[in-house]
């Protein structure tokens, strides 16, 4: 039981807000360890792993960023405004490295960022929860970022759990539908919350032939894998 109660310790919630991630905090209370729910510590704890010179830390850091940005170059502190950049190789020959506070970053970006310094960390959390995880990710990029998360998981220690709403979202699990559950609440039951496996519940549509599917072993169980857009329509 005490070793339940300690994993529990390494499982983080998170609902990332963008206005937060681009805070200025002037970089003041520097003695923060832990990224806060909302993010607002983000450019605290990277300027401690600069002048730290967490190299290990700072690595990973650059390696996970790179892989869902790949003109990304790293983050350096501007000592004249007392702020973190983010700098990125904008092409050319030579390569022309520029970089940008974060209030010049897409939303995407300050999202990975927050991800990538989890990640990267010497103890990184075995489990981070993130609501509405398509918040400040653009149409053109949620796929790329949901390939990342999925990447990086299958690299790393840490295991995602998030909350959507989007049908966007849904619609990248076509062929993961045994990652996906739905919660809905039960009228006749005093409105309890319910929850279901997608892939079971879409099983039962294929047997019936109401749905156009097929299977897929995978890890020793039967997937069954849909069209996105008749995943969608029938949601």
């Amino acid at each position: 039981m005490g070793f339940f109660f300690r994993n529990l310790e390494s499982c983080f919630f998170y609902n990332f807000q963008v206005a937060f991630l681009k805070e200025e905090t002037g970089l003041i209370n520097t003695n923060s360890r832990y990224l806060d729910e909302k993010g607002t510590n983000l450019k605290v704890l990277l300027y401690n792993m600069l002048i730290n010179k967490d190299q290990e830390t700072s690595g990973k850091f650059r390696v996970y960023l790179e892989d869902f940005e790949p003109a990304f170059r790293g983050i350096i502190f501007n000592p004249y405004d007392g702020d973190i950049e983010w700098q990125f190789n904008l092409g050319g020959k030579p390569p022309r490295l520029e970089s940008f506070p974060a209030t010049m970053v897409s939303e995407g970006i300050l999202k990975a960022s927050a991800i990538a310094l989890l990640c990267s960390m010497p103890n990184p959390p075995a489990v981070v929860m993130l609501e509405e995880i398509e918040n400040g990710i653009s149409q053109y990029n949620l796929s790329r970022f949901l390939n990342w998360l999925r990447q990086t998981s299958n690299e790393g220690n840490t295991q995602f759990i998030f909350t959507t709403h989007s049908l966007s979202v849904l619609r990248q699990f076509a062929d993961y539908l045994d990652e996906v559950y739905y919660v809905w609440l039960n009228a006749r039951q005093g409105y309890k919350s319910m929850v279901h496996s997608l892939n079971s519940s879409m099983s039962s549509l294929v047997d019936l032939g109401t749905l156009e599917g097929e299977y897929e072993e995978r890890n020793g169980k039967k997937v069954v894998k849909i069209a996105p857009i008749d995943l969608t329509e029938l949601w």
